[in-house]
């Protein structure tokens, strides 16, 4: 069945906003993490990454699925908004609190006695996040896109400012941690500054607490999940190998997840809300999903192709021979940022069915399996090992994440398969493409060899898509000009 008009054009005008909200926010991270890589050393980056580990953990706890459940509410809006507004505050203080005092373990865990200070700084974007859930809860709801893009663009560009500055004079580790309090600071400001309406702390309630957590909690639990699972990595090899290994590690798991953390996250966060709109339209919430994958697999399976073949010359040619070792782990996680952009189309698909327990239940298979993955391959191979126990471990989630989805939506496996034929068609040109060509500018200098792989992969994209999407190209640009004459 295809997409009604109506839903195709909120789909294109969310997703586009939010790709100019995050994805220019992703974009903009990796051009600031280019020039502080030249400036600073992998431990500043390390330190860093294993000082946030529990920051996101609390994140998580501190907003507690609350805001997907303000999302999804169709009713009482203001009462809700307002419980949120006031749990999240109270409970970010607290948390602040703890961490000030078990900054000392975390340090001595990890044998980095710099990393109490360091700890302490960054906690303090808890409390400011705990302040930024609302508005951005109730902007997301809203659809309002475009005015969560002025906050996200806002925040990175004053993070890359501060923290270029600071690194040029010196500053180390403290740039990357005073650049990361600008932007929430600056983020959260511009957030308010658009937020729909201020909800008052006085129509905060208990019975509204608990109605929100009973969705909530099924959130939180497989966030939280995602979380152990997406940093146990970092973890590890923190705990075997030092800053300087999570430094280069965590470079090589960024750039090899850039597809899901860009592509896969754009359209999934507006398809949970658009998905909400049509819990009771199995056909409608079907459409949607196919042409969410659909799209999602266009963008994202021949990028995570071009990582794992041209990965020597982005490395080497972007980030210096410092960052060299991150090479491998780059071409291993490339198939794993591939696994995990599919596999995440669904979790909107649980969500907004009401069955977002179904998330948590394939975390913990998830994380069985590279717990057991982690023990058998860490030590023995080091950052190699790491990189393909994420690999395993992703593979075997992708598996029940569709098994569930596609009972929910109703959807034969056959379907399914034939929506990706165009995309993998288009994928395989490009890959061909960048392997024909790289073996012809081997000899060349890292820089050449990119910016050459670059401008071939680009083309035969291009030619790709013209050849297998020309009629998802046209279906866009119908819906764009039905926009447009609507809004005109």
């Amino acid at each position: 069945m295809p997409l009604r008009s109506d839903v195709e054009r909120k789909l294109l005008h969310s997703s586009a906003w939010n790709a100019l909200s995050y994805g220019g926010s992703q974009i903009l991270t990796f051009l600031l993490m280019i020039v502080l890589a030249r400036l600073l050393t992998p431990h500043a980056f390390g330190l860093v990454t294993l000082g946030s580990l529990p920051l996101l953990a609390l994140n998580y706890l501190q907003e507690s699925g609350l805001g997907a459940a303000v999302i999804r509410r169709r009713t009482d809006i203001e009462r809700a908004a307002a419980t949120q507004l006031v749990f999240s505050v109270l409970t970010s203080l607290l948390l602040y609190v703890g961490s000030f005092a078990a900054a000392p373990l975390l340090a001595n865990v990890f044998s980095q006695p710099q990393l109490t200070s360091v700890f302490r700084v960054l906690a303090l974007t808890l409390v400011v996040r705990g302040a930024m859930t609302v508005p951005a809860t109730l902007l997301e709801r809203e659809l309002a896109f475009d005015k969560r893009a002025r906050g996200d663009l806002a925040g990175i560009t004053a993070q890359a400012v501060v923290s270029v500055a600071c690194a040029a004079a010196g500053l180390g580790v403290w740039s990357l941690v005073a650049g990361q309090l600008t932007s929430i600071v600056v983020q959260a400001s511009v957030y308010w500054a658009f937020s729909p309406f201020r909800p008052s702390p006085r129509l905060a309630s208990w019975s509204m607490l608990r109605e929100l957590g009973r969705y909530g909690r099924h959130i939180t639990a497989s966030n939280v999940i995602l979380l152990v699972n997406d940093n146990a990595d970092n973890a590890v090899i923190g705990r075997l190998l030092g800053a300087s290994s999570v430094g280069v590690y965590n470079l090589a798991w960024r750039l090899s997840n850039l597809p899901a953390t860009t592509i896969s996250f754009i359209i999934s966060r507006v398809t949970f809300a658009v998905y909400s709109t049509l819990q009771d339209d199995v056909e409608q919430f079907r459409a949607v999903f196919l042409t969410t994958l659909r799209r999602i697999a266009f963008l994202s399976i021949p990028l995570s192709l071009g990582i794992l073949i041209a990965a020597d010359p982005i490395v080497v040619g972007m980030f210096g021979e410092p960052w060299r070792p991150a090479v491998v782990p780059l071409q291993i996680l490339a198939i794993f940022g591939m696994s995990r952009t599919v596999a995440g189309a669904t979790s909107a698909v649980f969500q907004a069915s009401g069955r977002p327990q179904l998330n948590a239940q394939i975390g913990v298979w998830h994380s069985a399996v590279l717990f057991s993955s982690l023990y058998l391959l860490a030590r023995p191979y080091g950052v190699r090992g790491v990189a393909w126990a994420e690999v395993i471990a992703s593979v075997a989630s992708t598996l029940p994440c569709y098994f569930f989805a596609l009972k929910i939506l109703e959807l034969p496996l056959r379907e399914l398969a034939s929506e990706l034929t165009k995309p993998a068609a288009c994928a395989a040109a490009v890959a061909a493409a960048l392997l024909a060509t790289k073996v012809g500018v081997s000899s060349l200098p890292a820089v050449l060899q990119l910016g050459i792989l670059t401008a071939v992969g680009f083309a035969a994209y291009g030619a790709g898509i013209l050849t297998f999407g020309r009629s998802e190209l046209s279906t866009i640009r119908r819906a764009s000009r039905m926009k447009a004459v609507t809004e005109g």
